[in-house]
């Protein structure tokens, strides 16, 4: 994952979970998880992997490879457990 200087510098705020989120969890996309990752953790910077995007029946599924795509998302910072254990089906 490319962590720029800022994401570095959020790092140290004690964060327990780092989730990189892509396409419908992604802050902008009016979808209920993305909303709930919104009110419930801290956008920490934009960011990308080196991957393949697939489509799972309606959602979208990366996985990392060593191709040269890059599968852009967020990262999010979350205090507690509890933020990604509700929306754990999508991204924990």
């Amino acid at each position: 994952m490319n962590i720029t200087d800022r994401s570095r510098s959020m790092l140290s705020d004690n964060f327990i979970h780092l989730p990189f989120v892509y396409g419908l969890l992604r802050r902008e996309i009016p979808h209920e998880v993305a909303r709930y990752l919104r009110e419930n953790s801290t956008f920490v910077d934009k960011g990308f992997i080196i991957g393949q995007l697939y489509l799972i029946e309606d959602y979208p599924g990366a996985i990392c490879t060593t191709t040269h795509q890059k599968v852009y998302g967020d990262i999010v910072g979350a205090k507690d457990s509890q933020t990604c254990q509700q929306s754990q089906a999508f991204l924990c």
